[in-house]
């Protein structure tokens, strides 16, 4: 097995057990809206806009270690699965659904863009730096 994918799977690991451990931890377990899933894809949106910034558009970086952050972990710690599942869910209450379906949309992509923004403007302050 090539590097390159000894990389997406390891970081695939590491994901998918933080994955876990939130969903383990979570306060939310309980609740009819799905929170979790919701706070992980969040998060994982901003942490994927940061990473991308930094590390995956960088030439300076190997491709594995773009491929075990990007791909591997940050690919596998949020789940466009899990989210459409739930969506099948909450079809009988359509205020859940839809307040899912946009609090989703608004929270990852705003997420993935505020993490790209403050990954370029680290950038920024570096380079200034050098």
């Amino acid at each position: 097995m090539p590097t390159h994918s000894l990389a997406i799977a390891s970081g695939g690991f590491l994901g998918t057990l933080a994955r876990l451990l939130i969903h383990y931890f979570s306060p939310f377990q309980e609740s009819a809206f799905p929170w979790v899933t919701l706070v992980e894809n969040a998060s994982g949106a901003f942490l994927l806009g940061l990473t991308s910034a930094i590390v995956c558009v960088s030439y300076r970086y190997a491709q594995q270690t773009r491929a075990f952050l990007c791909t591997g972990l940050l690919g596998s710690y949020t789940s466009l699965s899990a989210f459409s599942i739930e969506l099948v869910h909450l079809q009988q209450s359509p205020n859940l659904f839809f307040g899912y379906f946009f609090a989703s949309l608004v929270l990852g992509v705003s997420a993935a863009w505020l993490g790209v923004v403050a990954g370029r403007s680290g950038l920024m302050r570096r380079s200034k730096k050098c």
